[in-house]
């Protein structure tokens, strides 16, 4: 029988490697319970670290699934998924994530597949954090400062991966990020589920 949650995670892998650059590479596993899929990005240049690393996205594999030759995305909870650095237990730096590695999502959950997928482009690339998400919003860890500390130092950081990885230019507007990673998102589901 076919594994249609480890499939749509790699199809949905594939598409922020897409958008970050080709110097990235991905691969998706199954976390030693079998209960999370975690999405491995390797080649990603590490806050505070001459040297590129790995970066890891964990999140419950009954995210994505197939029924009835239909693709359905179960809404994740901030609390259900991780961003972690160089190994798993290790928090990605980034403002906006807990000690824990899970994120601090406005609204807590995230709804539909491309809205997950794009906030991983954003996390990952530091795009989502603002001034106002670092002073109204606040910071979940100070683990880049706080305030307006945190905010030049996710720029900073921002700048490298940008330019590091040669992420495309989309990225910086969130609207076209959507509608590519929409577009890119049904295309690949389309030739997965017709080849079942």
């Amino acid at each position: 029988m076919r594994d249609y949650s480890m499939d749509l995670a790699k199809v949905a892998a594939a598409i922020v490697v897409d958008v970050m650059g080709s110097d990235l590479t991905a691969t998706t596993h199954y976390s030693s319970d079998g209960n999370n899929i975690i999405m491995e990005f390797n080649g990603y240049p590490l806050y505070g670290q001459r040297q590129k690393g790995k970066v890891f996205v964990q999140f419950p594999r009954s995210t994505f699934y197939v029924r009835k030759g239909n693709v359905y995305f179960t809404p994740l909870q901030q609390s259900q998924c991780r961003y972690y650095q160089d190994q798993m237990g290790n928090q990605f730096v980034h403002p906006h994530i807990y000690n824990d590695g899970h994120p601090c999502w406005d609204g807590s959950s995230r709804e539909r597949p491309t809205d997950f997928i794009a906030n991983i482009i954003e996390t990952l690339s530091l795009l989502n954090v603002t001034k106002d998400s670092v002073t109204v919003g606040l910071c979940a860890s100070g683990i880049m400062g706080v305030k307006l500390e945190a905010l030049e130092n996710a720029q900073r950081q921002q700048k490298r991966v940008l330019e590091s990885l040669k992420c495309k230019p989309i990225i910086k507007e969130r609207r076209k990020l959507e509608n590519y990673v929409s577009k890119r998102w049904c295309n690949k589901i389309t030739i997965l589920t017709q080849a079942a």
